[in-house]
């Protein structure tokens, strides 16, 4: 009697200790779900612990340390790592292409409370930043952040990081690659095939091999990819990316946008390789337009205007083989781009400018940016403003050239109407639809 008296507590003990553990497992994951997810309810449905489950299947590179908890005491998102060192991102991204976002960047950039741009890392170049270029690792970008550490923690409620990075706002389909490594994956190896059994990359049998093995396989692969990773596919984004990588803290936006037809004229004129491609004067900036408007007319023909917009060159060999798959016409669509980035962070985490607010008063438009991003206004004849303005003049790639040619500014108009519409509609601000001038 003694001994069983004895056996049987020393059981219920042993399942009682289990189930104190089952729960406190339980209760572990609850909490670190709810902390990863309270600052994004409300912002979309976004639920932080999922999203980086499904963007670690789609970029596995991007979360091998990401941050959970922050430290508290600096202005800047830095975190410790797993080997408890300090790793920081950006604090605020400046971009935009040909809309002014590079001068406004450089100005920032020279602020007091500025340690650096982490889109002019060497390694990739201020043009193609971090985000927007598949082959660009997280470690070098850590890496590259990493000497500005110590003049973060200099004043670290004040001093932050920058990404002034052009390339990071406009989400067609070659700044997107991070979050499509299987199309880039089948296909790549797909068209070394075709390139060796055709002997070259030319030809209707390099084509056709394109078209209906390449493209297809990588779509399909691309597909069930974002399939497994339980995202919508329109949802595969490079913000969808950063959202999961920065996780319950947000980074600030600052976006600059340009009237289309304008930004497309001062891109053509700024671009060697357009000119290279169809010479230096406004008639051949006429050509290029008819060029890229009729390619972009006859994929929205065969497929959709979304899919056009964000899976261009993926779509078939016509498409593939049109001049940079016309990106230069993509980039003026902001409103499609836009959509997605207030889908992944809160829109108070976004400052949308119209450039032609900054071309007219630089210093006004400047002072909102820096309110904005709670960063010190210098006093109005501070040495400050000299250095900011010194380092970010405007540059302008038409003045030489005159006016866009009637019949290109036509087309362009037309092809934009609707998106400056839609834009004006999202941001509601009908300024926007000034931009369209018949």
């Amino acid at each position: 009697m003694g001994k069983k008296s004895w056996q049987v507590p020393a059981r219920c003990m042993e399942i009682v200790i289990l189930a104190v553990l089952a729960i406190a497992i339980a209760a572990y994951y609850l909490l670190f779900k709810e902390h990863l997810t309270k600052h994004a309810q409300g912002t979309g449905n976004v639920d932080i612990f999922k999203l980086r489950t499904s963007a670690s299947m789609l970029d596995p590179d991007l979360l091998q340390d990401a941050p959970s908890n922050y430290e508290k005491s600096f202005k800047n998102p830095c975190w410790r790592g797993k080997d408890n060192e300090l790793r920081c991102l950006p604090y605020f991204y400046v971009s935009g292409f040909h809309t002014g976002a590079g001068a406004l960047g450089r100005r920032l950039a020279s602020h007091p409370n500025v340690m650096m741009d982490a889109g002019r890392l060497s390694s990739w170049g201020h043009a193609w930043g971090f985000w927007s270029e598949y082959r660009n690792k997280i470690w070098d970008y850590l890496g590259g952040i990493k000497p500005s550490i110590p003049m973060l923690q200099r004043d670290p409620s004040a001093n932050v990081i920058m990404d002034g990075a052009m390339s990071t706002f406009a989400l067609y389909w070659a700044s997107s690659g991070k979050a499509h490594r299987a199309f880039s994956s089948v296909a790549v190896a797909c068209w070394a095939e075709c390139d060796k059994e055709f002997k070259g990359s030319a030809g209707p049998g390099y084509e056709a091999c394109m078209e209906n093995k390449c493209l297809p396989a990588g779509r399909e692969a691309d597909l069930k990819a974002v399939e497994k990773a339980g995202l919508d596919y329109t949802d595969a984004q490079l913000p969808m990316l950063m959202r999961a990588l920065y996780g319950p803290r947000t980074p600030k936006f600052v976006f600059m946008l340009r009237p289309p037809v304008q930004r497309i004229y001062s891109a053509f004129f700024g671009l060697p390789s357009f000119q290279q491609r169809y010479g230096n004067k406004t008639e051949h900036f006429t050509q290029f337009v008819a060029e890229q408007v009729m390619a972009y007319r006859e994929c929205v023909r065969k497929h959709s205007e979304q899919l056009c917009i964000m899976r261009f060159e993926t779509l078939g060999i016509a498409e593939e083989k049109t001049f940079f798959h016309c990106d230069q016409l993509l980039r003026g669509m902001y409103a499609v781009y836009l959509k997605t980035w207030f889908k992944f962070f809160p829109r108070d985490s976004f400052l949308i400018i119209n450039s032609l607010d900054y071309f007219e008063n630089s210093r006004d438009v400047t002072i909102k940016v820096l309110k904005f991003l709670e960063l010190p206004v210098p006093d109005h004849d501070s040495p400050v403003w000299a250095a900011m303005e010194s380092a970010g003049p405007r540059v302008s790639n038409t003045d030489k050239q005159g006016h866009i040619p009637e019949g290109a500014r036509r087309v362009l108009s037309k092809l934009y109407k609707e998106h400056n519409k839609e834009l004006a509609n999202l941001l509601h601000d009908d300024s926007y639809m000034k931009w369209n001038v018949d």
